[in-house]
């Protein structure tokens, strides 16, 4: 059943999800940073769900175009982050604990699911920001759900396991070299 969009105006939500990554001067902290996106990804996750419940909304075309730039060019670079730059670091940190080695396994299995569910929502969520429908409304809607539902899950054993574990071991160097890493990949995106 197909419910009626949030009571959040979908302007709110394109606003805070269209935010640009955060200047280096307003968070300095690499971690916080991850707080942040994770913060625009539960908004995402939001636009998701208001798109899947009821996508012909006042200003669905923007929000569909919102989400769209999310997913083929936000997602990927906070996956980078965390992929190649964050647990990498606490690999280092920590090379004989095999439960990192795990958490590293498990991470990327849940970002290549993302990655595969927004690659197939990307077609569908340009045809809908012009205007246009997806081209099977019922998969696109589970899809959309999918998307939203697995992504809520991960963020939410991020932010209680990784980002923790990330806070305990990483130095002061480490953060910096994540620090320079992260502004660097979201300044030549």
């Amino acid at each position: 059943m197909l419910q009626t969009c949030s009571s959040e105006s979908p302007g709110v939500l394109r606003a805070q999800l269209q935010k640009t990554f955060l200047d280096p001067d307003e968070l300095s902290d690499p971690i916080g940073r991850l707080v942040a996106e994770h913060y625009r990804a539960h908004v995402l996750c939001r636009a998701l769900y208001e798109l899947a419940d009821a996508p012909c909304h006042p200003g669905y075309e923007t929000t569909a175009y919102a989400v769209r730039h999310y997913l083929a060019h936000e997602l990927p670079i906070h996956i980078a982050d965390e992929l190649e730059d964050l647990m990498p670091l606490l690999q280092r940190r920590r090379p004989t604990d095999l439960e990192l080695d795990e958490i590293y396994v498990y991470l990327s299995q849940r970002h290549q699911e993302d990655a595969a569910l927004a690659e197939e929502l990307i077609p569908d969520l340009s045809r809908l920001a012009s205007g246009g429908m997806p081209r099977v409304p019922l998969r696109f809607v589970v899809n959309l759900r999918s998307l939203a539902r697995t992504m809520l899950k991960h963020l939410s054993w991020e932010n209680s396991v990784v980002l923790p574990l990330a806070r305990q071991h990483l130095t002061r160097k480490d953060l910096a070299t994540l620090d320079l890493r992260m502004v660097a990949r979201h300044e030549a995106a």
